[in-house]
């Protein structure tokens, strides 16, 4: 239902929240996602999935995605006292949570159930949005400048043609060229559209369907005081991960667990024929969760030195793709000495002038790519991305 209506209404208001208005189509793609982020964890039609997050379009978006797969949705409300939350999850089945970070520890008493955080970090996506943002309307804007010089080009064939100078097939593909450059320009601009209402998203805008003015941002984050060594980085970012953290509060719901059966022996004031088997356990629970805490820390630790690698073979890539830059210049250059009145010199200038543009856009878009891959880097050490701090140990 929710679906034909975001198909057939993309554009309309589907959810008015604190003066704020959303659409159907960005209501349905945070739901999109979400819905297959839950089918990554095999949540399956029949599972109950709990939810505790505040209200906001997210809240809404993961009730839609839970009932598209199928599932059936659990309202965890975050006021509710820890008790009975701890008695709605233990009694519903529940397979997995869908929360924030800041409503994590409502739940630390539940060790087997997979808590998720779905709530955004603002500044992590406003960031990465940004220059995503940015780099889709700088490729805009070059693809409109090829739209035209391939126009001018397969204008000047036609008359070539008519004059007997090229042949049919050469005059057939500039028009054909044509015909793909107005493509890609329609694709770009429905690239930035999207990327814009993701921004909005992020931002809380309150008309949607005003553009955005936004600044130029410069790029920085590879001037950050990053470790230069690697190893060291592997160490900072185990140190401070948010992932490894969790576990932290899974051993001390285990604990609690092994805890609980200490006071329930003492209280009944002998050893109930059960009290050895469920203390081991919840001793075998807690090895069993250091276990997980130890393979999450050598993921984030693989993650770091994977990333460190990665940029180092980005960064030649650029100064591969720079000489190839200077090239396109050259010839670019020799185009325009070597041009006369001629149709034949004129189409080469217009030739030279778009392998020009197209080695512009790749440099661009690997200075962009090596932004967002510092950003990544940055996420997985835990900076202050608010302040771009890089921890430290």
């Amino acid at each position: 239902m929710f679906e034909h209506s975001a198909q057939k209404n993309a554009d309309a208001i589907a959810l008015i929240l604190d003066n704020q208005q959303f659409t159907y189509a960005e209501l349905l793609v945070l739901s999109e996602n979400i819905a297959a982020f839950l089918i990554t964890q095999n949540i399956q039609s029949g599972d109950i999935v709990g939810i505790c997050l505040k209200r906001s379009p997210i809240m809404v978006a993961s009730v839609l995605a839970t009932l598209k797969i199928g599932a059936t949705y659990l309202p965890l409300d975050a006021e509710y006292p820890e008790a009975r939350l701890k008695f709605m999850v233990n009694h519903s089945q529940v397979k997995t949570i869908l929360t924030q970070r800041k409503f994590a520890h409502l739940f630390s008493f539940d060790s087997c159930t997979s808590h998720f955080i779905v709530s955004n970090n603002l500044l992590e996506d406003l960031e990465k949005t940004y220059f995503l943002l940015q780099f889709h309307k700088e490729i805009d804007d070059s693809l409109a400048k090829e739209l035209v010089i391939r126009t001018e080009i397969a204008t000047r064939s036609k008359e070539s043609y008519e004059f007997g100078s090229i042949y049919f097939e050469e005059f057939y593909n500039t028009q054909r060229d044509v015909i793909s450059a107005r493509i890609q320009a329609v694709n770009s601009s429905l690239v930035v559209r999207t990327e814009e209402f993701a921004l909005k998203l992020i931002l809380q805008v309150e008309d949607n369907l005003a553009p955005l003015d936004l600044a130029v941002a410069d790029f920085y984050n590879a001037t950050l005081d990053f470790p230069v060594d690697a190893r060291i980085a592997m160490d900072v970012a185990a140190v401070n991960s948010r992932e490894v953290d969790q576990y932290d509060y899974l051993v001390l719901a285990a604990r609690n667990t092994r805890r609980g059966v200490g006071i329930s022996w003492i209280s009944w004031g002998g050893v109930g024929f059960d009290y050895f088997a469920r203390v081991s356990i919840a001793n075998s629970e807690i090895k069993k969760i250091e276990m997980q805490k130890s393979k999450a820390t050598y993921e984030v630790k693989n993650q770091v030195a994977a990333m460190y690698e990665e940029i180092a073979k980005h960064k030649e890539k650029m100064a591969l793709q720079n000489e190839l830059l200077d090239m396109a210049k050259a010839q670019y250059a020799t185009a325009i000495t070597s041009h006369d009145n001629l149709l034949t010199t004129l189409i080469a200038v217009k030739k030279a002038e778009l392998g020009l543009l197209g080695a512009q856009r790749d440099s661009r878009r690997l200075q962009y790519e090596l932004e967002l891959k510092y950003i990544k880097l940055k996420r997985l050490m835990s900076a202050d991305m608010l302040t771009n701090e890089i921890p430290r140990i």
